[in-house]
């Protein structure tokens, strides 16, 4: 009978052990079950995100000084927009060049320009006669205007937004190809012939 005793003190001490480690099996399922119902399991969905908080405080101050709101620094990141002023890449930027200026073939020139920088150009057309060289920009394509002008040599005292009602040259829209930057070349950019 000592092989029976020793086998009931084996599988004794056994059962224990495996009583043991079945709970804590049973603990740590629960406790993952528990964060999958509170943070779900698909990383790039928001639905069992907790929501970004951003807290603002404003203080008061004195008579005669303006008041001023600063964020909390909460500790938790919210997903910004893209950097205000931060150009996006050329090759997402439609340009159009159209000669205002009466010198034949400057508006290829500018438009042969802008190429190698990578923008997207169209071939140039014809402005109305024009002094001063313009640049527009649609909606949220300043800094990108900003940067072709710096690539054609222009100053960059010379953007404007694009007008709601359009641009006409020569009786036709110049915005037939729908671009985010016209450029009306003007006369102030050919060189002045000296006599």
């Amino acid at each position: 009978m000592s092989s029976d005793s020793n086998s009931e003190e084996f599988y004794g001490r056994g059962s224990n052990a495996a009583a043991g480690r079945g709970i804590a099996l049973v603990v740590i399922a629960i406790a993952a079950g528990l964060g999958v119902l509170k943070w779900g399991l698909d990383d790039k969905s928001t639905a069992g995100t907790p929501p970004a908080v951003t807290t603002t405080t404003t203080t008061t101050k004195p008579a005669g000084v303006t008041a001023s709101t600063a964020p909390v620094d909460t500790g938790v990141t919210v997903p910004s927009a893209p950097t205000a002023g931060q150009p996006r890449n050329p090759s997402a930027v439609k340009v159009q060049v159209a000669n205002g200026s009466g010198t034949t073939g400057l508006g290829a020139k500018y438009t042969e320009k802008l190429t190698p920088a990578g923008y997207v150009t169209s071939a140039a057309r014809n402005a109305d006669a024009t002094k001063a060289t313009v640049i527009y920009y649609a909606a949220t394509y300043q800094a990108e205007a900003t940067a072709a002008a710096a690539v054609l040599g222009i100053p960059a005292t010379t953007l404007a937004p694009l007008p709601a009602a359009g641009v006409t040259g020569k009786g036709e829209s110049l915005l037939v190809d729908n671009p985010n930057i016209l450029v009306i070349l003007g006369a102030d950019l050919v060189p002045a012939t000296g006599g």
